[in-house]
């Protein structure tokens, strides 16, 4: 009894948790459509299931009382839980430390353009890529700042009505799996012009004029 009560209040519990998950507000049904979200649940699942057979089984051999048998069948069980486990933790784990770096290009800013065009372009990672671009230049528009914009191809090109002289200008890039990378622009300002020199006055001029 001790056992079945054991497997009773946990499955009752996961029932639960299945049918709140799939009607509440938050339904995680919605999340399951992310490629990271359904390994992580699947991880999740397969680590709760497998210990939960390894503890019916410690619990079956210390306290129950069933036969050799029944108690053989369950060591296969978990035997194959554990297999099926290690290969998930393996692929899940090796294939998060392979990710692909983002790399954003320099920075361009194209002058010539009308209106001006800032210029870059995201490689690596897993489109599509969102961004933002920010402006330190306090003299500088806020409103000129992008937010959360979207690039399918990687492709990152603004307009800007006027183009910071000082400060810098930052890109930061996110791609779908939520892995981020940035590139910064440090903007000089424009030289300041250095005034002529006078022209040298000849020996000629400084004479006194000849007395009449």
């Amino acid at each position: 009894m001790l056992v079945i009560s054991f497997i009773g209040v946990p499955a009752l519990a996961l029932v639960v948790v299945i049918i709140l998950g799939i009607t509440g507000k938050t339904p995680i049904i919605h999340d399951v459509a992310n490629i990271d979200a359904a390994r992580g649940l699947i991880t999740f699942i397969f680590t709760m299931g497998t210990v939960f057979i390894a503890l019916l089984l410690a619990i079956g051999a210390l306290l129950g009382d069933q036969p050799e048998q029944i108690f053989a069948k369950g060591k296969e069980v978990l035997t194959v839980l554990i297999g099926v486990f290690g290969t998930i933790l393996g692929f899940y784990f090796g294939t998060a430390g392979n990710a692909q770096k983002i790399d954003v290009a320099e920075i361009r800013i194209i002058e010539d353009a009308k209106p001006v065009q800032l210029m870059t372009h995201v490689t690596g990672g897993t489109p599509p890529y969102r961004y933002s671009i920010t402006f330190s230049d306090k003299n500088f528009p806020a409103s000129a700042s992008v937010t959360d914009q979207l690039s399918k191809d990687g492709w990152i090109i603004e307009k800007l009505d006027t183009v910071p002289t000082t400060g810098s200008i930052t890109v930061d890039v996110s791609d779908s799996r939520d892995f981020k990378s940035s590139r910064l622009r440090r903007l000089s300002p424009p030289p300041t012009p250095t005034p002529s020199p006078k022209p040298a006055t000849s020996d000629a001029t400084r004479q006194s004029p000849p007395q009449q």
